[in-house]
């Protein structure tokens, strides 16, 4: 998840009763249509460090309006790590209930300490790529998404 079914064509609630098992087609398309949360250049370590936000961070955040819409935005107008050091992000990271009551954020804490580093440091790197400054530069029209 998150998913979405939507009923296409006619309805008629007499004839057209809605009928879960049958399902014509399935449509997968990605949220990300342009690459706005890659940083340029092609270092193996940075293009692996957004692969591990984009499979584990990117389906519930965006960073520069590119992704999920569940959580916050993590990079406009504020970067999550201008605000919360690295010590609480790696605490939220590892156990979200730590520091947030009743968060729908999973819990991390399966995942190697160095690789939800790998994810705040590529948080740190998108500061220098942000597609917008303030709340206002992100509601102007023309801005990316």
């Amino acid at each position: 998840g998150p998913y979405l079914v939507m009923w296409e064509g006619a309805y008629h609630e007499k004839f057209n009763l809605p009928i879960p098992w049958s399902i014509a087609s399935v449509i997968f398309k990605r949220s990300q249509e342009t690459p706005e949360h890659l940083p340029p250049g092609g270092d193996p370590e940075l293009l692996r460090e957004m692969k591990l936000w984009e499979v584990n961070c990117g389906r519930c955040h965006s960073i520069n309006k590119v992704g999920g819409t569940l959580g916050p935005e993590l990079n406009v107008p504020r970067n999550v790590t201008e605000y919360w050091s690295n010590d609480h992000l790696e605490q939220l990271l590892a156990d979200p209930g730590d520091l947030r009551w009743g968060t729908k954020m999973p819990a991390f804490d399966w995942m190697p300490t160095a690789d939800r580093s790998l994810i705040i440091r590529y948080m740190q790197r998108m500061i220098e790529r942000k597609v917008c400054d303030s709340r206002e530069a992100c509601a102007q029209p023309g801005v990316a998404r």
